[in-house]
This record gives C-alpha cells, structure tokens and sequence, in this order.
C-alpha cells in the first residue's frame, strides 16, 4: 500500500525516489549558486537532503536503482566540493578578518600615541 502511493505520488504519502532526488539536486545547484556569488551556501539542508534521498535507495525497485545510484553519488561529489569551496571561503574570510583586527589594533595604538604625545 504504500509503495502504490509513492509510486503514484499520492498526496499525504511519502515522497517518492524521484522527487527525493530532484529536491537534492535542486538544493545542490542553488548552493552551487549561492557559492558562486560569494554567499554561504546552507550546507546543512542541502546535506540533510541528500541523506534522504540516501535512505529511500532501499525502497528502489530494480529499474531505478543504477541510476538512482548513479544519481546519487554524484550529488555526494558536488556536495564534498561545496563543502571544500566553503572551507575554502571560510578560510579566505577569516584571513580578511584578522587583518582587520590587526589594522583596527594599529589603529587604536596610533590614536593612542597620539592623544598621549
């Protein structure tokens, strides 16, 4: 019973393989996108997504699951090199910061040098 509902999409049922992999997909290219603009991609959902899609693999029927596996990892590939693109601008902004505190010390003892002299 309620694989006939997955497989006919029926409202209230659970969300079938395809859609689960299609919300997967979907929220991977918007961090793509997120990335690529220089924003933080919520990495969180996009992972929490993938899993599900992970987890309904079991309930694949022998024609879906080649390409549900291929489909799969895939999304785990584009999900490690967001990760790493991420780290990636982590890193970068957290250099940019301590710069700034640096500047912003150098100031405030210059300003206080200066009030002193």
């Amino acid at each position: 019973m309620a694989e006939e509902r997955r497989s006919a999409g029926a409202p209230g049922g659970a969300p079938t393989l395809g859609e689960l992999l299609e919300e997967a997909m979907a929220a991977v290219a918007q961090a793509r996108a997120a990335l690529a603009a220089g924003e933080v991609p919520d990495l969180e959902a996009t992972a929490s997504l993938v899993d599900r899609a992970l987890a309904a693999l079991g309930e694949a029927t022998a024609e879906q699951l080649p390409s549900a596996r291929l489909k799969l990892l895939g999304l785990l590939d584009e999900v490690s090199a967001l990760v790493v693109g991420a780290t990636g601008m982590r890193d970068r902004l957290g250099g940019q910061l301590a710069d700034l505190g640096t500047r912003r010390q150098a100031i405030a003892a210059y300003a206080g040098n200066r009030g002193r002299g």
